[in-house]
């Protein structure tokens, strides 16, 4: 499905979260703001009311402070047993049905790791926990198609963009877990932590340290993306402010 066009009456609706925002949030500082829009009370049922009368939740929280260390030296993962299911239709989308991801979640506790990596039920990657997943392999940018389930997240759209920016090979495709264990460099992507290279999976170190392709992803400030590509004939970056493409 596409998302239609601003009319005037989304451009009011605009205009009014962005001062519903600006009116509860922290003036100093920097905050983390979640929209959550449900449809809305009604009857007992899986049936929507019609018309429905959508319900939005504002949640503000601190902003994350999270290590320099997964910037500077990367994390490590660990392969989930559970196994995300099939769903086409809601494949792509942020929604609000989390209980795969709550369970996969549980899995990490007592693991020194920071994201699990999910596959589906053929054994496709899918991504993190709470991340997307982006291989180098020979040269060119992979992440997984997120057909049949899985989120499209925001930061994979920057990266993807960037990518097309910078005339770099990039490809949504099938991964087997062999192909990510395989790939040159590994690195997952939120709106929140930005870009955090993938050192090693299961305990298995990957086939590089040293990030050429990634390590200077993310500016210091971490509010632009700069998108570095290293290849054995040129070097390109291009600053992408992420306030222009989230």
């Amino acid at each position: 499905w596409r998302v239609a066009p601003l009319d005037a009456d989304d451009t009011d609706r605009v205009r009014l979260l962005a001062h519903e925002t600006g009116a509860h949030c922290p003036q100093n500082g920097r905050s983390v703001v979640k929209l959550i829009v449900r449809r809305g009370p009604g009857a007992r049922g899986y049936l929507p009311p019609e018309p429905a009368a959508p319900t939005r939740v504002l949640a503000i929280s601190p902003w994350p402070d999270f290590p320099n260390t997964n910037y500077r030296d990367g994390i490590s993962a660990r392969v989930c047993q559970l196994r995300l299911g099939d769903s086409p239709a809601l494949a792509g989308i942020k929604h609000l049905c989390r209980l795969e991801q709550v369970l996969a979640q549980l899995e990490m506790r007592g693991h020194a790791v920071q994201q699990g990596l999910l596959l589906d039920m053929s054994g496709h990657v899918v991504g993190g926990t709470s991340s997307n997943l982006f291989a180098v392999r020979d040269g060119e940018l992979l992440t997984p198609t997120l057909a049949r389930c899985g989120i499209k997240g925001v930061m994979r759209r920057a990266v993807l963009e960037a990518a097309r920016t910078l005339g770099i090979r990039a490809a949504e495709r099938d991964l087997a877990l062999a192909d990510v264990l395989a790939a040159d460099e590994l690195f997952v992507t939120n709106a929140l932590f930005g870009i955090w290279p993938v050192t090693d999976i299961d305990g298995r170190s990957l086939r590089s340290d040293t990030f050429d392709a990634v390590k200077d992803l993310l500016s210091s400030d971490r509010d632009t993306l700069t998108l570095c590509w290293r290849s054995q004939s040129a070097r390109s970056c291009e600053p992408l402010p992420l306030v222009d493409r989230l």
